[in-house]
């Protein structure tokens, strides 16, 4: 990307995530919560670390060290279904996985006394912190100073593509978060890891064999992320709501 197109990708992405959190937390009748944004943010390398200890090793076996080497707009390696699968269900653990941490780390901290239910609003701040991350994080990673060219079509699915990833991060995140506030973080944890394997997956099969175009392609990833944050929100809805009016 050049400067321009990543400077413009920043903007786009960042703000339609940060309105697409104002929204789903006003629905819940909450706010931002400045620390657990931060916490997400920081926690998503963990993630991505987690993920790619798991996922590397295939990678190299199948590939060789050639693979660390593969420029983001050269034409990479071929993967053999398996491999998609075997690297979606790495970025599901890895991912999913570290979105509880800091709800774990601050409950054994405080005994238990801290965080205040609902967690799930804190889950959705998580899931947006972590989605920021990784917006700036693929900004970094494609941008090439010697990219002039401006191409609006591209700008625009790939902003819709971090903005569905933005509804999945919320809503894994929260649902994660609901789960230890419920003391079914297995269930729930193992949940959002198949959901998150589910969309990699499927990203991973449209990319390797186009059988869907671009538009299409995203269409589809949005469509998926919003069910699944729609399920999750009314799935807590009663719990949330009733918490939050008892604190009033």
């Amino acid at each position: 990307m050049s400067i321009l197109y990543t400077l413009l990708y920043l903007i786009i992405s960042i703000a339609f995530s940060i309105f697409a959190g104002y929204l789903t937390l006003h629905l819940i009748k909450t706010l931002l919560n400045g620390q657990y944004l931060l916490f997400g943010m920081g926690i998503f390398f963990l993630g991505i670390g987690l993920h790619s200890l798991i996922a590397l090793p295939a990678a190299i076996f199948m590939h060789g060290f050639k693979i660390l080497f593969y420029e983001v707009h050269n034409s990479g390696p071929h993967y053999q279904i398996w491999e998609l699968l075997y690297y979606a269900v790495a970025a599901g653990i890895g991912q999913e996985l570290s979105k509880g941490i800091p709800l774990w780390m601050e409950l054994r901290r405080t005994e238990n006394q801290t965080p205040e239910h609902p967690l799930f609003r804190l889950g959705i701040n998580i899931g947006l912190g972590f989605s920021l991350s990784e917006i700036i994080l693929i900004a970094i990673t494609d941008w090439q100073p010697v990219m002039t060219d401006l191409n609006f079509f591209n700008l625009f699915w790939a902003s819709l593509e971090r903005f569905s990833a933005t509804l999945f991060h919320m809503a894994t995140a929260g649902l994660i978060a609901y789960g230890i506030e419920k003391n079914k973080t297995k269930s729930f944890l193992t949940l959002c890891i198949l959901l998150h394997t589910t969309i990699n997956f499927s990203a991973g099969i449209l990319n390797e064999y186009p059988l869907l175009s671009t538009p299409s392609t995203e269409l589809f990833l949005f469509i998926f992320s919003l069910l699944v944050l729609i399920s999750s929100l009314l799935l807590t809805r009663k719990n949330v709501g009733s918490a939050l009016l008892e604190k009033e």
